[in-house]
């Protein structure tokens, strides 16, 4: 009798250190699921940045939940010398996991909030974005190799992006300078996989203090790529057009406008453009 209970103490004892490693080990796996990709990504942005030779400043705020499928960033500042630096205040991310079994990269949602980007075009056509050359931030041309298949490559898709309280400033050296003051662009539902389905695009901004309030749909990804544009646009002077375009040459180069049109494009597989416009413009 007491031989049988000092073996079933002895299992139970078991199974208790069984029970406590098991939930250590799974403890320790969620720990490395969790912290991993974060240090991970931090190191390897932080790395490639500091080989360009780029000073960069909030990678530490890179946080990736694989539990959730979310993705933070933010704020973050990039930049070179002297110049002033690139900023993004917010970058939150969702990615769906099992559109990837179908080369397919599907964003459920992306908010990006606070982008402050200036972007020089100088005499040589040469593009520097707040002191960076362009060209140190996109692979040479032909450094991608195409797939072999049609079906083997990866098709993107966004259910839902938000970007909102941006500003670019544009200087062309050869021409002048345009001011995006970005309020809100959202892009809904655009997805390569159905390319003859539209997505949907809303847009409030001022450019060069050109009060824009655009909507519409686009298929980008069809065999005949489409573009529908209802607009509205405010406060168009022709003095802040030429602040970018240069003189036109038109005998006259003052003037406020109202714009209601609406503008549709169609760009054809075999070639061609096709596009009418039609609404109200009204002088003030």
């Amino acid at each position: 009798m007491g031989s049988t209970t000092t073996t079933s103490h002895v299992r139970a004892h078991r199974r208790i250190r069984l029970g406590i490693v098991s939930v250590l080990v799974l403890i320790l796996l969620g720990l490395l699921l969790f912290y991993t990709p974060r240090y991970l990504a931090r190191y390897l942005l932080a790395s490639q940045l500091d080989d360009l030779h780029i000073d960069h400043s909030g990678l530490e705020t890179l946080t990736i939940n694989p539990f959730t499928r979310e993705l933070w960033l933010g704020p973050v500042r990039i930049g070179v010398g002297t110049s002033a630096a690139a900023r993004l205040e917010t970058l939150g991310l969702t990615l769906g996991y099992n559109p990837l079994l179908h080369h397919r990269i599907f964003i459920e949602r992306l908010i990006v909030r606070g982008i402050d980007l200036e972007v020089t075009r100088d005499k040589a056509n040469r593009f520097i974005l707040n002191g960076i050359p362009l060209s140190k931030l996109l692979p040479p041309p032909g450094a991608q190799a195409q797939p072999t298949h049609e079906d083997e490559a990866w098709q993107p898709g966004i259910a839902d992006l938000e970007l909102r309280d941006s500003r670019l400033l544009f200087h062309d050296l050869a021409r002048g300078e345009l001011a995006i003051d970005l309020e809100r662009l959202s892009l809904m539902n655009f997805l390569a996989w159905e390319p003859d389905n539209p997505g949907q695009f809303e847009l409030l901004a001022q450019v060069n203090e050109i009060r824009l309030n655009w909507s519409g749909e686009a298929r980008p990804f069809a065999d005949n790529i489409s573009l529908s544009v209802d607009s509205h646009t405010e406060k168009a002077d022709l003095s802040k057009v030429i602040r970018f375009t240069g003189p036109l040459g038109l005998d006259r180069n003052e003037g406020l406008y109202d714009a209601r049109l609406k503008h549709v494009l169609t760009l054809f597989e075999a070639g061609g453009l096709e596009g009418h416009t039609q609404g109200v413009i009204e002088a003030k």
